[in-house]
């Protein structure tokens, strides 16, 4: 019984590990409008100045051929824009640039965009940064939005 215990506590852990990665993108080739990518439960939607900032992406919005999932909040200094194409999901960051911090995939003005891919080419992963990065030059006059920080990487949590 304890045994068993253990197994499901493992199973568990690794379910939470792999949706918080982006793979709640649902098999058989459902389209990103169709399919719910599960959100991390410490992430919360994006308010006005973090939209102003990306205007006009919202959800269903296209960004280069990807479609535009979710934009997320900031949270530990950055805010998310979650892009979808079949079953590739891109993450893309939106931090302050940081002069001694890690190199962006891309940069507009103040701003460094950073990526994360599952199942998406990493090719198009860095184009969507650039489009980004356009985007967010677009909207150079927005106020920075609360919450947003320098990049600072940090360990990935223990899956233990």
């Amino acid at each position: 019984m304890r045994a068993l215990a253990g197994c499901v506590a493992a199973a568990l852990a690794l379910a939470a590990c792999r949706s918080e990665v982006g793979s709640g993108v649902a098999s058989g080739g459902a389209s990103a409008s169709s399919t719910a990518i599960a959100r991390p439960p410490d992430r919360r939607s994006a308010d006005a100045p973090e939209l102003a900032l990306v205007a006009p992406l919202a959800p269903g919005a296209r960004l280069v051929d990807y479609e535009v999932v979710r934009i997320e909040g900031a949270l530990r200094g950055a805010m998310r824009v979650v892009c979808a194409k079949g079953r590739g999901v891109v993450r893309l960051d939106l931090a302050i640039v940081a002069e001694e911090g890690p190199a962006p995939a891309a940069t507009a003005g103040r701003y460094a965009i950073f990526w994360g891919a599952h199942n998406a080419p990493l090719d198009e992963a860095d184009a969507l940064a650039k489009a980004l990065a356009e985007v967010v030059k677009n909207n150079g006059s927005a106020p920075v939005p609360a919450g947003l920080a320098p990049f600072v990487p940090r360990p990935p949590p223990s899956a233990l």
